[in-house]
């Protein structure tokens, strides 16, 4: 796949398997449908825009907030050496806390804070669907393998 467009346009379907047994296939759909019917069973949101306003100045910012930004919950809940928060990594820097603007401009804040909406790709995709089975079922080491339907 080229870009992010066509992998979100594609069709997948969702095995999810638990400690290690055979992946089960639980919904199909793009992956906007895939987010959204995992946003039904967690509180916290795939990307949840809100407004922030810029360092020293009173000018507004339409930021996001990602699923990611969660980690520190996920290392507190699971231990530093989680498999989950090695994942939710590949996203982010481990305590690097910036503000994006689209200018360029990186600023230190107390919390994730990103311009852009997170993308649907299937890495994400997969990483928050593992994410909400984990937070439902902590108990499970829950494997997810997202395969396009052809």
């Amino acid at each position: 796949m080229n870009t992010i467009k066509e992998a979100s346009d594609r069709v997948y379907s969702v095995f999810l398997s638990k400690d290690g047994q055979d992946g089960e296939k639980v919904t199909t759909g793009t992956l906007a449908d895939i987010v959204q019917q995992m946003e039904q069973h967690n509180i916290v949101r795939f990307s949840r825009p809100f407004i922030a306003y810029r360092r020293g100045t009173e000018e507004r910012v339409t930021c996001h907030e990602w699923f990611t930004d969660y980690v520190r919950e996920v290392r507190e809940l699971f231990g530093a050496n989680s498999r989950m928060v090695h994942q939710l990594y590949k996203t982010a820097d481990e305590g690097v806390q910036v503000l994006e603007l689209d200018n360029g401009d990186i600023f230190p804040v107390i919390s994730w804070r990103r311009v852009i909406p997170m993308p649907h790709t299937v890495e994400n995709v997969g990483n928050y669907v593992h994410y909400t089975m984990t937070k439902e079922d902590p108990s499970v080491r829950w494997g997810v393998e997202l395969r396009e339907v052809l």
